[in-house]
Parts: C-alpha cells; structure tokens; sequence
C-alpha cells in the first residue's frame, strides 16, 4: 500500500480556477460526538467540493484542499496540499458545498466559507474565511450548494440561504429559520443535503423537500417538493449525493435518484424516482456527486463515475454495481465531489482526485487508497 507523509510546514498554495461542478457528501450517521472507540488519532472525515476535513480524537480539526472562499477555515483563501490545524475543541463535523461546519464540545455551532446566499446563517451574506460561531444548543448540520439545515440539541430543524428550488421550503434567509421538529429525540435523529435538496430523519422518518428532477427524494415523478413531507419510515440511517439519496433500513440498503453512471448500484444505469432495494446487510453508506460507497460486514465497496479513481478501486472504470475495494476493518466514509476519505484501522486513507490538495499530498489522482499520515 503506498504511504505517504505529510508535513505541515511544506503546505503549498495554488492558483484556482472557477468551479461550476457541485458538492457532496453526507455520512449515514448524526452529526455527534467524537466516536467511543476511535481508530488511531483519527475521529471523522468529511469532503466537500475539493476539500478534506479531518477531526482527531484530541478535538483538532485538520483541513485541506480548495480555499478560495475560505472553506478550510484557515483564515486566508490560500489552498493548501497538506493538512493544516484550523481549529480545536470540536467534537464533529461536516462538509457542504464550498462551506463547512464544525460542532464543538460545547454544542455550539461554528461554519466557514461560502455564504454567498447566506448558508452560513449569520444574518449576512459574506463569506467567511475562519471559523465563526452561527448556533448553539447542536446535534447536526449539513450543507448543500447554498443552502444549510442543523438540528438542534431538543429537535428542531432550521435552515439559512437559497430556498428557490424548494430545498428549505421557504424563501431566501440569512438567518436559521424553524421548519421541522420533533419529541423524539432518537440517537439516529439527523440532517442531510444534496446541491439543491434537503433530509431530515427524525423519529426514524425521513422528511425531505427541494428538487426531485432525478428521483431522488423518492417521491415519484414531481420536479419539485416545495414542503417537506416525508418519503420513507422505519429509517436507521440516510445519506444524500449529488442527485441521489439512500437509505439503511435494518441493513437493506434502499436508493433512489439518478442512476447514470451506475451509483444507485443496481448493474444500470436507470433513474429511479421511488426506494429501490440495492443491497443488504449493509453497515454505512455514503454518497458522492455520481458515486457510492458502502460497508458490509466492515468490507469497503463502491459504485458509481469514477474517472478519477475516487471508487478506490485501482483503475478509473466506472461501475454500475458494487464493487469490492479490498479493504476491510472500515470504521468511517466521507465521500466529496470526486474524492473519498476513509478512517480504517489504524489510518486515515484518500483516493480519487487531488488537484487542490484535498487528498492531503501533492499529487493529482490517486485510484487506490493510500495512507495519509499527519505530523506536527
């Protein structure tokens, strides 16, 4: 397995380029504390749009890749090819688009980055280029392209930004907004985002609203869910991609959505606008722009575009049923537009591209899993 080191003090910066591409990753579990039983030094991974965050069991939060509107929260809009200590104190994480959340150990919510529609929820529209506190009281966040949903701590859902494909189910806001809640107050309970569409499970059902152009709030064949409603029960865990979503219910893993490239892993290439069974047994799900992962039985598998190797699976062929990696012992997944983070054994892991610096060394594509080590 190749293995390669990264030194803070060598962090390079380089030139970008405007991106028109979108987001995504969103793991199959809240947004919560750091896990029990951590791997190494390593607690949760998150990917956005050609960045990498990475939280240690210690509280640090680690962040590479794309930084132009300030997505790393490193203070500047310099990018970075190795990961860099940008904040302390925090308990999880996550990645939208071209911003990014961090939960602290004291509940309270802080963001960076692109707040051109006011996703961030700080009342403005300006972008942010280090960590500024939005909430408090926070279970779980996810962020989409322009918009963003938290759940808070006593089960209410708020969103901030862009509502003009449905996906906060109201107009345009820059500050959170109530649209959803709950009594329950499950440890499932939790939020996701695709680009321009939105998931809350709560009481183990999932309430979605926003686009639906390619199935994927699995409410058949309407453009457009302009309120949440809920599509499927008896939820364990959900995730959102690009343009697809799925589902884990008592290990059968259902997906619906765009199925182009094979992501839906059904051995086609068909939309589907309703729950599809994909597999079963299956332990963790996550979602990318046009590709899946999964875990079964702690065995990492993919599916879906991969032309620049971001299955894992040492070529760029796309695939249109699941795949084996060859990797087992997999603790954490984090998809992003066209990179994945693993947690496995001892190890944090990257493959796919690297041409921001997201994949925390300074190459352009990798098509297998390497192991990315962090010094100080």
């Amino acid at each position: 397995m190749l293995k390669k080191s990264i030194l803070t003090a060598l962090a390079m910066t380089f030139s970008l380029s405007a991106q028109a591409d979108f987001i995504f990753q969103q793991r199959i579990a809240p947004v919560d504390e750091v896990a029990s039983d951590p791997l190494g030094d390593f607690a949760d991974v998150c990917a956005g749009s050609h960045f990498s965050l990475v939280l240690k069991v210690d509280g640090t939060l680690w962040s590479s890749g794309r930084n132009d509107l300030g997505q790393l929260g490193l203070g500047n809009n310099e990018a970075r090819s190795t990961f860099e200590q940008s904040a302390s104190g925090v308990k999880s994480i996550a990645c939208g688009h071209l911003h990014a959340f961090a939960i602290k150990d004291d509940n309270s919510l802080w963001v960076t980055g692109n707040n051109g529609n006011g996703q961030l929820g700080l009342g403005n529209n300006s972008d942010q280029v280090a960590w500024s506190q939005t909430a408090t009281n926070i279970k779980a966040a996810a962020g989409g392209n322009w918009h963003s949903l938290i759940l808070t701590l006593d089960g209410k859902v708020l969103v901030s930004g862009y509502g003009g494909q449905g996906q906060t189910s109201i107009s345009d806001t820059n500050t959170w907004v109530q649209v959803l809640s709950t009594t329950s107050r499950l440890e499932a309970d939790t939020v996701v985002a695709g680009p321009t569409f939105s998931g809350a499970l709560l009481s183990r059902s999932l309430h979605v609203a926003g686009d639906n152009a390619n199935g994927q709030l699995g409410m058949g064949t309407s453009p457009t869910v302009s309120s949440f409603n809920v599509t499927t029960s008896s939820v364990d865990a959900v995730a959102a991609g690009g343009y697809h979503m799925a589902v884990i219910k008592s290990g059968n893993l259902y997906m619906t959505g765009n199925g182009y490239y094979g992501q839906l892993g059904l051995n086609s290439s068909a939309n589907k606008n309703y729950w599809t069974l994909s597999d079963t047994e299956v332990e963790q799900v996550s979602l990318g722009e046009y590709y899946s992962t999964i875990v079964k039985s702690g065995e990492l598998f993919s599916a879906g575009r991969n032309e620049y190797g971001q299955l894992g699976l040492g070529n760029t062929s796309n695939v249109q049923s699941w795949t084996s990696t060859g990797l087992t012992d997999i603790n954490t997944i984090g998809n992003g537009l066209t990179h994945s983070l693993i947690l496995k054994d001892q190890s944090l892991q990257a493959s796919g591209s690297g041409n921001y610096g997201q994949l925390g060394v300074n190459v352009v594509n990798e098509t297998s899993f390497f192991e990315v080590t962090l010094e100080q």
